[in-house]
């Protein structure tokens, strides 16, 4: 019999970055040295995780010993109302470019740290993209800081808010009394939180908290929604104790989580790092939530940015999935069932999984629907579905020269060893071969411009 071997908690998941993210109003520079990007594929979390999908092990309460209980602190919390009078709600005002903190996403598959290389093999000239499957909308951030017009579009409700947050917001932020009034009471709140994730996901107390901060986001409007409603799903991704997605159950005996009042005060962390991340670059740009298959037959750029779900030889991601409860949270699952019979409280939904059998299919249908726009970068990295050599017949079926240009990425967070924590990341550089037929929408549109 194996002697069982004890894991080290994983220091991504323990670092404790509030002093580092926290913003004075006069918006002063933000250490770039933040808390690690956690995003690395779905089999990230499952080596600190119990993945129901694996193996079905019901996730475990947190702990009466050990850390603490967490009780329920009454509202307004002890130290929130003097918290947020000492450090308020941020910048109210748009900072020049080297006083906004980094944007740290903290989502599976975001291309934080490749965003420059990225931009370094977009063409000259381009003036408008659209990012197709925008996610956190960190390569959509970067074209916007480049000042090209940004069209960021995904059918998630928390990517769609991130993008009017962050891309279509011009000036719009929270102010010190909309960042109390989320802090506060609400007697209203309902209790679906603590009805039915009670004892997964987060400390004791931190799920009425929730219940009462998403209650209180419809009490703003607008783009103040939108930063509220960011805040709180990027709070409940990044707070510490969590594995960054939601598809795996918590034991909480292997580190503490935050409990409800560093819940609130990360939260209000993560208002001060959405107002200071808000600025107006001079172009129109939009925030979309539609099928992907709808809305490229009707969208005018001169680039399409795909950073697709794809299916590999080790995992395949559906990020509705992974991010369930902060989508559901999003809608207070509003027309949701809950799934009874999963141990994470998945909720029903007919969205399809992009599998090794569908795969070919399904990048054939959406970048067809984009033959339109002359030049494409599409992000993908190696031992996908299809591979390399099958995406690039793909793309040249349409109409399209391409080049492959690659990159080395390590997986730090993984429960697999080998070529699954170790990945090539691609990049396949497109544009329209010479003498290929354009589109009739093309045509009609060149009319039009001249």
């Amino acid at each position: 019999m194996k002697k069982k071997t004890k894991v080290a908690a994983n220091p991504l998941f323990t670092r404790e970055p509030e002093a580092d993210l926290r913003l004075a109003r006069s918006g002063e520079s933000v250490s770039v040295a933040l808390e690690e990007d956690r995003s690395a594929g779905l089999e990230a979390g499952q080596a600190q995780g119990t993945s129901e999908q694996d193996t079905g092990i019901a996730a475990a309460a947190a702990p009466d010993e050990g850390a603490g209980a967490q009780e329920e602190l009454p509202f307004p919390a002890r130290r929130t109302s003097q918290y947020v009078r000492d450090e308020g709600a941020g910048a109210q005002e748009e900072l020049p470019p080297d006083k906004r903190p980094k944007y740290i996403p903290n989502y599976i598959g975001s291309k934080r740290k490749l965003v420059d290389w990225i931009w370094g093999n977009t063409p000259q000239g381009v003036k408008s993209v659209v990012d197709v499957f925008s996610g956190s909308a960190v390569v959509a951030y970067r074209f916007k800081t480049k000042g090209l017009r940004v069209v960021a579009n995904d059918r998630l409700h928390y990517c769609y808010h991130a993008a009017r947050a962050i891309i279509e917001n011009k000036s719009t932020r929270l102010s010190d009394a909309d960042l109390e009034m989320l802090l506060g009471d609400n007697p209203k709140a309902g209790s679906f939180v603590q009805d039915n994730f009670k004892g997964i996901f987060f400390a004791k107390g931190v799920h009425h908290v929730i219940d009462v901060m998403r209650a209180n986001c419809d009490r703003l409007e607008g783009f103040k929604k939108d930063i509220a409603l960011f805040a709180l799903g990027k709070t409940c991704i990044s707070c510490r104790g969590g594995f960054g997605h939601f598809a795996s159950s918590t034991e909480y005996g292997r580190r503490r989580p935050d409990n409800p009042e560093e819940w609130r005060e990360r939260f209000a962390d993560n208002v001060r790092r959405i107002n200071a991340l808000v600025f107006y670059n001079g172009q129109e740009c939009k925030a979309c939530r539609e099928d992907v298959n709808i809305l490229l037959p009707k969208t005018k750029a001169d680039l399409a940015y795909f950073d697709p779900p794809y299916a590999t030889e080790f995992s395949t991601t559906n990020y509705e999935r992974s991010y369930h409860f902060i989508e559901g949270l999003m809608t207070y699952w509003k027309g949701l069932t809950l799934r009874a019979d999963t141990k994470v409280r998945y909720y029903e939904t007919d969205h399809e999984t992009v599998t090794k059998n569908n795969a070919n299919a399904f990048f054939q249908t959406f970048l067809g629907n984009a033959k339109h726009i002359p030049h494409w970068l599409i992000s993908y990295r190696d031992h996908a579905y299809p591979n390399e050599q099958e995406m690039k017949k793909i793309i040249g079926g349409l109409g399209r020269d391409s080049r492959i240009q690659s990159k080395d990425q390590h997986y730090r967070i993984s429960s697999r060893r080998g070529d699954a924590s170790r990945a090539i990341e691609l990049l396949f550089v497109c544009r329209r071969a010479a003498g290929a037929e354009i589109s009739e929408a093309e045509a009609k549109a060149k009319e039009r411009e001249t």
